[in-house]
C-alpha cells in the first residue's frame, strides 16, 4: 500500500466466528483456549487493512432447510443449528452486536471488536440459501441485505451471472436481498502453492482435454488468472473475485501466496497501462452502486449540452414520464456540483432525477 496507485487496496476477508473459540476441533490447534491461537489474539495488529465479511458463524455444508431460530428438526447433525445462530452469533464476534446463541461449553465467544464490518453483508457457505424458500427471508429479518452469487453457475435461481453488465440480482423470495454476482477463478479452493494449483487446473483442463489450458504451466496459470482480473479492471467490470483461505498461505516463508502472487502480477500489468487508482469497494458498497445502475438502465435518462463551452454551458438532464423506476442515480462524467466525486482528478456527479423531472445544472 506504499503505491500511492494501491494506497486504497483492502482485501475482504470472510471470516467464521468458531475459529476464534479456542476450541481445537476448530483450531486444529494441540492446545485448547484462545491464548494458544496467536492468529485470534493478534487480530487488533492488523484486522484494520481488510475489510470484513460474515461467512457465517460455524460455516454449515448448507444454509438450505435451517430454520430461524428453532434448532430442533434442521438437517444437520446434531440438530442444534438455526439462521439466528449462523447470523447473529457472528455478529457478536465481529463487533460484540447480534447474540451469542453458541450452545458449545467448550467455546469462549468473545468479540473481536472489527471496526471495518458491516452486519448487512454475508457470503453464504457454497452459495447456499439463497434458493430455499424461506432462508432468504430470514437473512433480511437478521439484517442481511447484500449476498454473493457465483457467475459460472448457469441456470439456476437466484445464483448466477449478472443480468447485464454491473447489475446483480435480487432475491426471488425476499426482494430485500440483493445478490452480487462474483467471479471464480482458476486459483482453486483446495490450492496452497503452484504445484497444488497446477494440479488442479491439470485435472480440470484435462478431463475431458481443452487445449491449450491443458498444457499450462503454473506460470502460464498465474499470467492467465492475473490477464482476467486485468481485463475485468479495465472493463469497469465492478463484481469481485472469489478465493478460499488456503490461497493465503505463506507458501515459501517469504510472504508470498497465491492470492498475493496474483494480484502481484496483475497490477504490475494494470500500471503499465494506467495511472488511475486502484479501489475496493465493500460488499454492501457494490450492491449500492450495481442497485444504482439498474434503475439508471432502467429510467431511459437523457441529456443534452447547452451553451458555449467556458461560458453559460449547462447541462439537462431528463427521466421520461414513461420510466418504469419512480427514481434514478444518473452519473455524469466531468461536472462538477455539490457533492460531487474526484477519481483521477476527474470530477464525476451523481444526481438524483425523479421520473417526470428534468435538472438543469451549470457545467463549472
Amino acid at each position: 500500500q506504499s503505491d500511492p496507485l494501491l494506497a486504497n487496496f483492502k482485501l475482504t476477508l470472510a471470516f467464521n466466528g468458531v475459529g476464534t473459540t479456542g476450541n481445537t476441533d476448530w483450531t486444529s490447534l494441540p492446545t485448547a483456549g484462545v491464548a494458544n491461537d496467536d492468529l485470534t489474539s493478534n487480530v487488533q495488529n492488523y484486522q484494520k487493512y481488510f475489510h470484513w465479511i460474515s461467512h457465517t458463524y460455524d460455516h454449515p455444508n448448507s444454509l438450505n432447510g435451517l430454520h430461524k431460530s428453532d434448532p430442533g428438526g434442521d438437517p444437520d447433525t446434531p440438530q442444534v443449528d438455526s439462521i439466528d445462530l449462523e447470523i447473529l452469533t457472528n455478529q457478536y464476534v465481529a463487533t460484540g452486536a447480534g447474540q451469542n446463541l453458541d450452545p458449545d461449553p467448550r467455546d469462549t465467544v468473545s468479540p473481536l471488536h472489527l471496526t471495518d464490518f458491516n452486519p448487512a453483508n454475508l457470503v453464504t457457505p457454497g452459495v447456499t440459501g439463497l434458493n430455499d424458500t424461506l432462508v432468504p427471508t430470514y437473512l433480511v429479518q437478521d439484517g442481511i441485505r447484500y449476498v454473493v452469487t457465483d457467475t459460472s453457475v448457469i441456470g439456476q435461481a437466484n445464483n448466477g451471472p449478472n443480468p447485464s453488465p454491473n447489475v446483480g440480482i435480487v432475491n426471488g423470495y425476499a426482494p430485500s436481498l440483493y445478490e452480487v454476482p462474483r467471479h471464480p477463478n482458476d486459483i482453486f479452493f483446495n490450492a496452497v502453492n503452484w504445484a497444488d494449483d497446477q494440479a488442479e487446473f491439470s485435472c480440470i483442463y484435462n478431463n475431458p482435454v481443452q487445449l491449450p489450458y491443458s498444457t499450462f504451466t503454473a506460470p502460464q496459470i498465474l499470467d492467465y488468472v492475473s490477464s482476467g482480473f486485468l481485463t475485468n479492471m479495465l472493463m469497469g467490470d465492478m463484481d469481485p473475485q472469489m478465493f478460499h483461505q488456503n490461497n493465503l498461505h505463506n507458501y515459501d516463508g517469504q510472504g508470498h501466496s497465491l492470492l498475493s502472487d496474483a494480484y502481484d502480477q496483475t497490477f504490475t500489468k494494470y500500471e503499465r497501462l494506467y495511472k488511475l487508482p486502484v479501489v475496493s469497494p465493500t460488499l454492501d458498497q457494490l450492491g449500492q452502486n450495481m442497485q444504482n445502475r439498474n434503475a439508471y438502465n432502467l429510467s431511459t435518462a437523457t441529456a443534452s449540452l447547452t451553451g458555449l463551452s467556458g461560458s453559460n454551458l449547462t447541462i439537462s438532464i431528463t427521466v421520461p414520464a414513461t420510466a418504469s423506476v419512480p427514481s434514478a442515480i444518473i452519473p455524469i462524467t466531468g461536472l462538477n456540483s455539490v457533492g460531487t466525486e474526484t477519481y483521477g482528478g476527474q470530477h464525476i456527479s451523481h444526481v438524483q432525477v425523479s421520473r417526470g423531472q428534468t435538472i438543469i445544472l451549470p457545467v463549472l
